[in-house]
This record gives C-alpha cells, sequence and structure tokens, in this order.
C-alpha cells in the first residue's frame, strides 16, 4: 500500500482477495466436418460458453485506518457469456505436379460477441475478446523441406471497464502479426531450421474510450530472428 500525502487525496494498492470462488462454466459446441479430399477439409462450428464467477481485476475505493485507498484486486463477475462461430479450411494441394504439390493453406475465421455483468451490477462487453478474428497460413512440405507463413489478426477489444481509477474504458486497437518459419532436414537424425517472428514490426496500442486519439499505451515489440540446428541420437 502506498499512503496518500503531497498533495495526493487517495493512497493506492493491490491485494488478493480470500473470498475468490472457482470459475465455473457450461459449454455448448455443435461441429460440422467436411473431408473434401484426401488432404483437405472444412469445419463449421458455433458456440455458446456461459460462466459463473469469472474472474476480473477491478479498482475500488476502500478505507484502511484513517485512509482511503485505490485498491486493485480481484473479484469474481455474477455473470457471463460468449457465443459465436468458426469457419475453417485446410488442404494441401498435393495433386499439382513437382514441387508445387509441397504447398498447403490453412485458414479460419471466427466471430463471437458476449457481455458479462460486474459485482456491482454493471453489463459490459466481455472484457479482453476480439468480436472478429482470423487466420492465415501458407504452408510447405515436400521431402526434406518444410515451411510456414501465418498471418494472424483481431480486432479491436474491450481490456479494462473502467481502467483504474479513470472511470474511462480502457480498448486495445486491433492486432495484426506475421510469423515464418523454414526447415530442412539434413538426415534422419538432423536438421536445420529458422524462425522469424513479428515480420511486421506490430506495435500493440490502447486507448480510452474508442477514441485511438486518447492514447494511453504504445509499445513495440521486437522482431526477432532464430537459427536453430537439432540432432537426435
Amino acid at each position: 500500500m502506498n499512503s496518500p500525502g503531497g498533495g495526493v487525496t487517495y493512497g493506492s494498492g493491490s491485494a488478493g482477495n480470500p473470498n475468490l470462488k472457482p470459475t465455473e462454466s457450461t459449454n455448448l459446441d455443435v461441429a460440422l466436418e467436411w473431408y473434401f479430399a484426401r488432404t483437405g477439409s472444412v469445419t463449421g462450428t458455433v458456440f455458446q460458453h456461459n460462466f459463473k464467477n469469472r474472474e476480473i481485476w477491478q479498482t475500488q475505493t476502500e478505507t484502511h485506518g484513517a485512509y482511503q485507498y485505490l485498491v486493485n484486486r480481484p473479484y469474481n463477475l455474477n455473470k457471463a457469456d460468449l457465443h459465436g462461430f468458426e469457419l475453417s479450411y485446410r488442404q494441401f494441394y498435393d495433386f499439382l505436379p513437382g514441387f508445387l504439390g509441397g504447398f498447403g493453406l490453412e485458414a479460419n475465421f471466427t466471430y463471437m460477441t458476449g457481455n458479462q455483468t460486474s459485482p456491482t451490477g454493471v453489463t459490459t462487453a466481455f472484457l479482453g475478446q476480439s468480436e472478429t478474428a482470423y487466420n492465415l497460413v501458407g504452408l510447405y512440405e515436400r521431402n526434406d523441406i518444410y515451411g510456414r507463413l501465418a498471418y494472424n489478426w483481431r480486432s479491436s477489444f474491450l481490456a479494462e471497464s473502467p481502467y483504474r481509477s479513470t472511470g474511462r474504458d480502457l480498448y486495445v486497437a486491433p492486432l495484426a502479426t506475421l510469423d515464418g518459419s523454414l526447415g530442412y532436414n539434413v538426415n534422419k537424425n538432423m536438421t536445420v531450421s529458422m524462425d522469424v517472428t513479428n515480420l511486421l514490426n506490430q506495435a500493440y496500442h490502447d486507448y480510452f474510450d474508442k477514441n485511438p486519439s486518447l492514447i494511453r499505451d504504445v509499445r513495440y515489440y521486437d522482431r526477432t530472428v532464430g537459427v536453430s540446428l537439432r540432432w537426435k541420437m
């Protein structure tokens, strides 16, 4: 705990919560799969997830001794629900001639929505969950060479409501990432590979009240390249 003083009206601190209950969920998922080729499939899924006692962190005013503190601690939600659908496709194009037969593709799209009700009775969108997301993955496997190039995108989402003591909702901007890998099996015991992450140099950006100009934080993550040699006896 940090006590108030120096012109600061409230103290601040964080704590646990001995009254937390375990999170429970009731889930219903229905999927339909079509295997239209030896190496190809299409899948559709609809789902409904209902949560009881989902845990969130909130900042609330508490009195300790003669002072008031803004204390951030975990609480159980009254209720929460999440529902939506997902479509996915996967295929290797092994019917193509020569080296082209090693190419393949994975693609999926997810739509979901939901809400949650806080211990004080306030209903918001389901925290931390994008409404739409999709992934595109290019694949290659042929003889001793394999590769993967994956693009992932998710829409903006509500991260905290409210954010600490501001009374504002905190949103995270859409995120897009591109990662890749390439490998070669030198022999049955040795493999050389290279992995690259964050090829797009994606930055994390969050802001208040659905207004991207009300910036709270911008973070840049490193683009990384790793080379590895694996050998087994």
